[in-house]
Order: structure tokens, then sequence, then C-alpha cells
């Protein structure tokens, strides 16, 4: 996928309002990641956001959109040794509507649940991509996940105004590795800028961000070769 391609579809879902604008994300994501992954040896990208939490791909923050995961991975195994096939999932990808700013701390906490299980992942909104290695303590993921499944919880019971839920935020966003990751992430890519009113894709930050994906894709690739 050219970058022009992508402007043409981020554009077009942008819109589409009041559509689904994140499943519109999720699809051309997806299919940007797709093509990419055409020359893993051992990996593909698979959409999973409408996996169960209690599913191999389920973390302390609910189920990501995307995860990038062996193509030996056995789902159904998964039931009887989910161990073994959650190890074949290599990181996650979180995906957001365009018109939501991905640097809210309701993402972060959300995205941090993954984080806290695959120890890598990107999150996006098609304009911004970010990529995050997160390796914290035993101890600092004995502090954090416990928060992050009750803020959840209280997520879903839709109490967004809630003291307790307010006062879970600060202290999740607060905590010392936390903080260092939002404010270190591994690449961050600013694709798009406004134009005329209209979506403008970068084509040299697209090519950065293509690059970087490729060098990704090359660190799987030489794991397989040394396998």
């Amino acid at each position: 996928m050219n970058y022009r391609k992508y402007e043409e579809l981020l554009r077009r879902t942008y819109r589409t309002a009041p559509a689904p604008l994140e499943s519109g994300v999720q699809a051309l994501v997806f299919m940007y990641l797709d093509e990419l992954f055409e020359n893993c040896i051992g990996y593909e990208p698979v959409i999973i956001d409408r996996m169960k939490k209690d599913s191999v791909y389920g973390t302390c923050g609910g189920v990501s959109d995307i995860a990038i995961v062996r193509n030996d991975l056995d789902y159904d195994n998964s039931k009887k040794d989910k161990d073994t096939e959650k190890s074949k999932i290599r990181f996650c990808v979180e995906v957001k509507e365009i018109k939501k700013s991905i640097d809210k701390d309701k993402f972060r906490i959300q995205f941090l649940g993954h984080l806290l299980t695959f120890g890598e992942g990107i999150i996006t909104n098609g304009k911004k991509w970010e990529h995050y290695r997160f390796m914290p303590s035993e101890n600092d993921k004995n502090i954090l996940k416990p928060m992050i499944e009750k803020y959840i919880t209280l997520k879903e019971k839709k109490k967004e105004e809630n003291e307790q839920l307010n006062s879970l935020i600060e202290k999740i966003m607060d905590h010392h590795s936390v903080k260092e990751l939002f404010e270190n992430p591994s690449a961050s890519f600013e694709l798009v800028k406004h134009e005329d009113k209209k979506l403008k894709v970068d084509p040299n930050i697209y090519l950065e961000l293509t690059k970087y994906v490729c060098v990704l894709i090359q660190e799987l690739n030489k794991i397989e070769v040394v396998k």
C-alpha cells in the first residue's frame, strides 16, 4: 500500500461520520500490516477485537484490536494449553477512532493492560502511530495489574465520574514505570496533517513508519532463521 492509497482510505473513513470510525481505521491498519507481513516468515496479523477476555488474547486491559501472532498458533488448543499458545502472540495493536487522540488516559490505561501481558504493542488512530516496549519489574506488574482490572470493571459499569475511578486513573498514570513508558515511546510517527480541512498524509513520514515496521519484521525473521 502506498501513501496515496492510505490517505484515500483514511479520508474515506473520516468522511463517513457518524459511522463506526474505529472499525474503518481498524480495517485500514489491518490491510496495511497484512501487506507488510507478507514478508514475515513465521508471524501474521489477525483481527481479535471480538474475542472474549478469557480467551488466549485476553489481558487485564481487555482484548486489543489486532495481534501479531505465530502462524502456527492453535486457537482451539489454547483452551487446553493457554500458556503455550499465548506465548505465540508477539505483540498487540490497539486501534482508536480517527477523531480521538491516542494520548487520552483512558486509552493509555487500556493499552497498558495489553503491554503488561505481551510486553510490546502499537497504538494508533490512523493519523498517529506509537510503538512501545514495556518490561516492568514483577513487583510493578503486581501493583499495576489489579488497579487496571479494577479500572476496567468500573468503566464497564459506566461510572466514569466515580471518584474511585478518577483516583485509580491518577494512581496508574503517576506510577513511575508508567510515566517513564509514555514519556519515551520506542517510536512515534505523526503521519497526517489537516490541509484545507482535508487529511494529508506526509509521504516521508509514511515511509519512515513503513521502514520501521519492516525492521520489526526483520527482527522476527531473524528469530525464525536461527531456529
